[in-house]
């Protein structure tokens, strides 16, 4: 995974990055896939709430596609690095 990413930024940068570098980047990853899981789980506290309606319920979905949407794009671009 690490290597994938340092390839990943490498080609973006088109410079050398050192292991400092790439450790921050991997750290930033990881921030945001833990912000993301933080999102998805108040999502689904505000799901079981007594006042949840049908329109919530759709912004909700939206957000979770929305969310998911984003990985995905990530996924397929590391995917077509290989």
């Amino acid at each position: 995974m690490c290597f994938a990413i340092f390839c990943f930024f490498f080609q973006i940068s088109g410079t050398f990055v050192d292991e400092n570098q790439v450790r921050s980047i991997v750290d930033e990853i990881k921030l945001v896939i833990t912000a993301s899981s933080s999102r998805k789980r108040e999502r689904a506290d505000r799901a079981k709430a007594e006042d949840f309606d049908v329109e919530e319920s759709e912004l909700i979905k939206e957000e979770n596609e929305q969310e998911e949407d984003v990985f995905d794009q990530v996924s397929i671009y590391h995917n077509n690095m290989d």
